[in-house]
């Protein structure tokens, strides 16, 4: 019966050593293929407004801003952002919307803002339909750190 417990208790010793070696494996494994929580954690788009006049208009202004907060340890270089617009927004832009190329950084855990503005041509509709057009900007393209690109869509926004 002595060596019956000596024996399992070995057993339980050895189990417990492939354990322990098995984790210590499997971090090794997702820290070498950079699969750490934070590692896949960007930026997000943590505000965002736009603004059309109500009245139909041949040349309109819309103002736009988006903020981006960063939870994470890591800071980030924005380059250059371009607002992604509906297919409702396109059909009224008048000319082609600029990236805004402004070099910012994005420190841990902090904001950074841009605004920029497009033109688009309102004459043809109604105050109501200028109105249901809104939002008119569904996401954000975004060129970051070593020239990284990433589409950011807007929360509740149209396809």
């Amino acid at each position: 019966m002595l060596q019956h417990k000596k024996t399992v208790l070995k057993k339980q010793k050895y189990l417990g050593f492939l354990l322990i070696i098995f984790g210590i494996v499997m971090i090794l494994i997702k820290v070498s293929t950079g699969q750490s929580e934070e590692g896949r954690t960007l930026f997000y788009i943590g505000g965002y407004g736009e603004g059309v006049g109500q009245f139909p208009v041949k040349d309109g202004l819309v103002n736009y801003s988006v903020t981006f907060d960063n939870p994470t340890k890591r800071s980030f270089k924005i380059y250059t952002i371009e607002p992604i617009l509906t297919e409702k927004a396109k059909s009224i832009l008048l000319d082609k919307i600029i990236p805004i190329e402004e070099v910012k950084k994005l420190e841990s855990e902090g904001k950074v803002e841009f605004s920029g503005q497009f033109h688009v041509n309102t004459s043809d509709l109604t105050e109501v339909e200028i109105k249901e057009m809104i939002p008119l900007i569904k996401g954000y393209r975004v060129i970051f750190n070593q020239h990284e690109e990433i589409i950011m869509p807007i929360p509740n926004s149209p396809k």
